[in-house]
């Protein structure tokens, strides 16, 4: 859309939907990736869903630019 709180608000429906859908899903030991636009809530977010998965974490990629908000959250079952 352009705007960074309309691109923020709906990266977070999404990545919110993967993280249901792969804590329900995924088989012990399987892998969720989903690319996150970092805002402010991106504490509350992996702190909601710490519990469902063994291990969550942010990872931003080396290619990606400094200044890009773009990252991404890998959660092992």
């Amino acid at each position: 859309s352009g705007s960074s709180l309309v691109d923020g608000a709906r990266s977070r429906e999404l990545v919110e939907a993967v993280c249901h859908i792969a804590s329900r899903h995924l088989a012990p030991g399987g892998l969720m990736v989903a690319k996150l636009l970092q805002g402010e809530d991106l504490r509350e977010l992996l702190e909601e869903w710490r519990g469902a998965f063994a291990s969550l974490r942010t990872v931003k990629p080396a290619a990606s630019r400094g200044e890009s908000r773009e990252l991404f959250i890998v959660g092992r079952r």
